[in-house]
């Protein structure tokens, strides 16, 4: 996300106005895939407790990143193993 974020940045001299760019994959991860790269990447258990959705939880979230992939700014866009690893990297 933050190199998505320095791409921002660097792209303020060059545009007026306001554009809104969706640092994402375009692929939705649900919170137990999450905690299941995390454990392989970290080779460590994490402990979590699943209980009922909460009112006003949606289904899925997905960013539509098809105006970062159209300007070339997506490069920064990670698996969810490359995050894992790097969360356990900057963790160690």
């Amino acid at each position: 996300m933050a190199v998505g974020h320095i791409a921002a940045l660097n792209k303020l001299p060059s545009n007026a106005g306001i554009k809104v760019y969706n640092l994402g994959t375009g692929r939705g991860y649900s919170v137990l895939e999450a905690v299941k790269e995390f454990e392989k990447a970290s080779g460590k258990e994490v402990k979590y407790v699943i209980g009922p959705r909460r009112p006003g939880d949606l289904a899925n979230v997905v960013a539509d990143a098809q105006l970062s992939e159209k300007v070339k700014s997506h490069d920064f866009m990670r698996k969810l193993t490359k995050i894992s690893s790097n969360m356990k990297e900057f963790l160690s």
